[in-house]
């Protein structure tokens, strides 16, 4: 696997979600990377504004998410909802772990707690968030 510095990854949006879900998805492979093989509810969060996601990210999120190393869920934030349908794909197909914010008190309470709504589901439903 190549490293990438995600940290100097300012305004790559889409061109590499589908590297950083790979890479994900790889680590959670490997042995000795902090991924808890006993537990069922892994969670990767994509938070975005009006990004669509693209076709490869979302082909390796759906094998994410049918092989089970982790679910996904998506929370935009003041989005013009012209990325709702792409988000839907990315999550495998579930609008209910597509969170939508319309503003700060918006995503700072309201999907705050829908994602933890989502996680404490998951911790009582075998891993399953939506």
């Amino acid at each position: 696997m190549t490293r990438f510095d995600y940290n100097n990854c300012y305004g790559c949006g889409q061109d590499e979600l589908w590297v950083i879900l790979g890479a994900l998805h790889d680590l959670a492979l490997q042995n000795d990377t902090g991924y808890r093989t006993n537990i069922s509810n892994h969670l990767i969060v994509y938070a975005t504004v009006n990004e669509i996601a693209d076709d490869a990210a979302v082909i390796i999120a759906n094998g994410i998410i049918r092989n089970g190393t982790y679910n996904i869920a998506a929370v935009t934030y003041e989005s013009n909802g012209n990325n709702t349908q792409s988000l839907t794909a990315l999550v495998g197909g579930k609008p209910e772990c597509v969170i939508t914010a319309a503003d700060y008190d918006d995503l700072t309470v309201t999907a705050a707690e829908k994602l933890a709504s989502l996680i404490w589901k998951a911790s009582n439903n075998n891993g399953n968030y939506c």
